[in-house]
């Protein structure tokens, strides 16, 4: 198996996961619920304002750093990638034994 087939896979795999994420959750009725409460208009240099969704990213994006940054360390330091086991009970103690051993 050579290196561009592993990442065409890999590619592959994202991009699925990715689409499965665009199904389960409908972007368009958070940002009809965002933009409710916050009205989009005209910025101080005449040009329109961020989009409420685009804001809510922004925010969110500050505590998705951290998470994926840990779990980024976790993966390098301990070799964790892939849960072997369904539930969270089963998966937090596979955590913790890959990082004791």
């Amino acid at each position: 198996m050579s290196f561009s087939t592993t990442y065409v896979e890999k590619r592959a795999a994202k991009n699925r996961f990715f689409n499965q994420i665009n199904i389960i959750i409908n972007r368009k009725s958070i940002s009809n619920i965002i933009n409710e409460h916050y009205t989009v208009g005209i910025s101080a240099t005449g040009t329109p304002s961020t989009d409420g969704l685009l804001l809510f990213n922004k925010r969110v994006s500050t505590f998705r750093f951290n998470v994926e940054r840990t779990f980024g360390s976790i993966q390098k330091w301990f070799g964790v990638g892939i849960a072997r086991y369904v539930g969270l009970a089963k998966t937090n103690t596979q955590h913790l034994l890959e990082s004791i051993c």
